[in-house]
């Protein structure tokens, strides 16, 4: 199995664009997830109760959050400086044309 790196180095800008869109999208869906299962936790000084915590929900998507954004994490570190460059000058120019 090839590593982020190795990859990273035979994709072009467009293919890793849509990876990192990908990625992103997961550790959203992932943080959605967590949110949906600790709810509103104003009451509680913003901290997660710890009968929440100790829930076998909590857990497993606590450990889905943690992978994805691990992914998440390891892509960004061996992505191609130039790819992340073009992709900052690309959101950036899409905030100025709204």
């Amino acid at each position: 199995m090839k590593t982020f790196l190795e990859l990273a180095e035979e994709i072009n800008y467009d293919e890793w664009k849509l990876a990192s869109e990908k990625l992103n999208s997961d550790v959203d869906a992932a943080d959605k997830k967590l949110k949906g299962v600790i709810g509103d936790t104003s009451k509680s000084g913003g901290s997660v109760p710890d009968d929440i915590k100790n829930s076998p929900q909590f857990k497993k998507a606590d450990k889905e959050y943690k992978i994805a954004f691990k992914k998440l994490q390891n892509f960004n570190k061996t992505s191609p400086k130039a790819y992340m460059k073009q992709h900052t000058k690309d959101r950036r120019a899409s905030w100025r044309n709204k």
